[in-house]
């Protein structure tokens, strides 16, 4: 019984310590997808807007040949 207090108290404790024991490198990378993840979404919405021109110019131009 002492054993299975022992475990369970040490992965109480790994996984207490664990996430607040992140490395720089980890912070970083972390910091390094998240910086894609908004460039990635702004290069979405620039896509969106190009293609909305696009579309509207193609209907104009439909319109003026008619």
């Amino acid at each position: 019984m002492k054993r299975i207090q022992f475990f369970a108290l040490a992965a109480l404790a790994l996984g207490i310590a664990g996430p607040a024991t992140l490395s720089a490198r980890d912070l970083r990378d972390v910091r390094h997808d998240d910086a894609r993840v908004y460039s990635t979404r702004d290069r979405c919405e620039r896509n969106q807007r190009a293609a909305q021109w696009q579309r509207s110019d193609v209907r104009r131009d439909v319109r003026d040949y008619r």
